[in-house]
């Protein structure tokens, strides 16, 4: 510990606690009716109509300090209430169907839906979409759509602002490294507004008459955001010019090549706007703060494909079952700020590319055994000059009925991770990355079940 900062030693050894006492509430109450309306020539015109009450409340009180340090902060006093009142609708329409079928129109349907939402301190919005549905052959069938969508942030982000002293830290601006002393601005963001997105599909599904069994289906997907809840990280504030007016740094000394604290001034303006979480000692200054806390910011382009494909089939030893779900990201652009320009993160942790899973089941004739084989992959991508492998796992199922005791009895056996494998190496505190990856090895579960 001796290499240690001091501010840190003396903040571990000098009995700082932090409490939190907290509580949250949901309320939820909602109305809906739905069936057919009436009749036309494709058959019957369905419809549901309905309306939500959804009430939240957060409450959190924190508060940090320590005897000897003279330390006693309320880092945050949250009691948030929000109101959510919605009122939805929607209509299928089928306008040709088996009564009226013609050559090249086997079934087409249309379907349009709307929602309004009004939260407490938020604008309302009207969301739109609409849909169809057409099979020009009974094994074919095209579908596409098309609406907009509004999320409000959630609770967790709008509470109160708080400091993060991190002391002793050195990062690049450019091709230099700095030393840092940093006001890390986190927590939440009471001023945050919604996100929007435009979201549209296409897509077919087909069941070939010549291959009883096999279902293949395809749809390619876009989706634009505006408004983006962002939650800026160190890397950020110093790599993106668009995040400046998030940081700032202390007076730079060109002589020495560093920069200097701040004045006391700005400090305690700092502190002023986000009550520090752990104790500031005298001797203790800062050369640079940042935002952490939760932004609105520029617009994110994901587009891609995703496919479906499905193969059952008997044999004398059993029925089998193949499945492959697999998504394909060709894009995936971010403009962070509006109007600082559009860059593609296709190909980083962000959108590795491709993620598979692929599925195999088999139930036998003549034994009550049924097993199923599970592999997941994910492709490899860049992070920074790092990269970062691929990674493939596989899940083993196992279930056994029991007749001998009585139906209704199973002995089943689950295996995560069959070949106990490691997630790719990923540069970071854990040394994985939590956002793609999971570190647990070998997992072997036994369930015997009983129903009756």
């Amino acid at each position: 510990m001796a290499g240690n900062d001091p501010n840190v030693l003396s903040q571990i050894n000098n009995g700082f606690v932090q409490l939190n006492d907290t509580s949250q509430s949901l309320n939820e109450l909602s109305v809906k009716v739905d069936g057919p309306v009436f009749s036309i020539p494709g058959g019957d015109v369905l419809a549901a109509i309905g309306s939500s009450y959804r009430g939240q409340r957060a409450q959190q009180l924190q508060s940090a300090g320590c005897e000897s340090c003279s330390f006693y902060q309320i880092v945050r006093d949250d009691n948030i209430h929000r109101g959510v009142y919605a009122l939805f609708g929607e209509v299928n329409i089928p306008l040709v169907g088996a009564p009226n079928a013609m050559p090249g129109i086997q079934a087409l349907t249309l379907s349009t839906a709307g929602r309004y939402d009004n939260y407490d301190g938020l604008e309302s919005q009207f969301n739109p979409k609409v849909g169809f549905s057409w099979a020009p052959i009974d094994s074919l069938r095209i579908h596409g759509s098309t609406g907009d969508s509004y999320v409000a942030p959630n609770m967790g982000l709008i509470t109160a602002t708080f400091g993060v002293p991190q002391t002793g830290l050195r990062d690049n601006i450019g091709s230099t490294n700095y030393d840092f002393d940093i006001y890390n601005k986190g927590g939440g963001a009471p001023a945050l507004e919604p996100e929007f997105a435009k979201s549209s599909t296409f897509g077919f599904s087909w069941q070939p008459a010549f291959a009883e069994g096999l279902s293949v289906g395809v749809t390619y997907y876009e989706v634009e955001y505006t408004n983006l809840v962002y939650k800026p990280r160190r890397s950020d504030v110093l790599d993106i010019p668009a995040f400046e007016q998030h940081r700032g740094f202390g007076p730079y000394d060109p002589v020495n090549d560093v920069f200097l604290p701040f004045s006391q001034e700005e400090v305690d303006r700092l502190i002023e706007f986000a009550p520090p979480q752990t104790p500031i000692v005298p001797v203790q200054t800062f050369n640079m703060w940042f935002d952490s806390y939760a932004l609105n910011i520029g617009t994110r382009i994901q587009g891609g494909f995703d496919y479906n494909i499905r193969y059952n089939f008997d044999t004398s030893i059993g029925q089998w079952g193949l499945g492959l779900i697999a998504n394909e990201q060709t894009r995936f652009d971010e403009e962070v700020v509006p109007g600082s320009g559009s860059f593609s993160r296709i190909g980083t942790r962000n959108a590795p590319g491709w993620q598979s899973r692929f599925q195999t089941q088999w139930s036998g004739n003549n034994i009550p055994l049924r097993v199923s084989l599970i592999s997941m992959h994910k492709s490899g991508y860049v992070n920074g000059v790092d990269s970062i492998e691929s990674h493939l796992f596989h899940n083993l199922t196992l279930a056994y009925d029991i007749e001998s005791w009585f139906n209704g009895v199973t002995l089943q056996a689950r295996f995560r991770n069959l070949t106990d494998e490691e997630p790719p190496f990923f540069d970071s505190g854990t040394g994985y990355d939590d956002d793609n990856h999971t570190p647990y090895g070998r997992q072997m579960d036994l369930t015997l079940r009983a129903s009756f």
